[in-house]
């Protein structure tokens, strides 16, 4: 009888240490773009977001010079959260992120790099960025920016130094 009861015992802690064990290694990484939509589509999987920036004036440029912006944002749920696609407006916007899963608490960016050898004048771009979130599931990035023309002068050297984003 003592020996049925230590095997029970013994069957039950291995069973609860083999399930707990095994949602620990669950989290995903380096999840593909099918994967995103399918986590997309069911809302148990949603989390919130909380963007620090949403709009960048990146200031003056001459034509042909790129700039690289960086949005951030904060998985402020309790799910990882995931950056599921993102749309450039042109093709002047080149943008990377991550496609593993942002942890709750922790932060992620968009790097968006425009370059400006197309474009002239006063710029006002959007993107949309999906999530697999609650609130604001599709998000508008906008970047705003003057681009000189090449032969219209030299660069404002004032205005240079109030930019804080990396000309190159």
């Amino acid at each position: 009888m003592k020996y049925k009861f230590w095997v029970w015992i013994l069957l039950t802690h291995l069973t609860v240490f083999t399930l707990s064990c095994s949602n620990n290694n669950q989290q995903l990484r380096g999840v593909t773009k099918e994967e995103r939509a399918l986590i997309a589509r069911d809302s148990a999987n949603y989390t919130y977001i909380k963007w620090l920036e949403t709009s960048i004036n990146f200031g003056t440029i001459n034509s042909g010079e790129k700039v690289k912006l960086i949005y951030r944002f904060k998985n402020v749920g309790e799910k990882p959260l995931f950056v599921i696609s993102v749309s450039e407006a042109c093709k002047c916007a080149l943008t990377e992120y991550n496609t593993d899963p942002i942890q709750p608490g922790k932060q992620g960016t968009i790097v968006v790099t425009f370059d400006s050898k197309t474009q002239a004048e006063a710029i006002r771009k959007s993107l949309v960025v999906e999530t697999n979130t609650f609130e604001n599931r599709y998000q508008h990035l906008i970047f705003t920016g003057h681009v000189r023309d090449c032969c219209g002068g030299a660069a404002d050297e004032d205005n240079q130094d109030d930019n804080p984003y990396v000309v190159y």
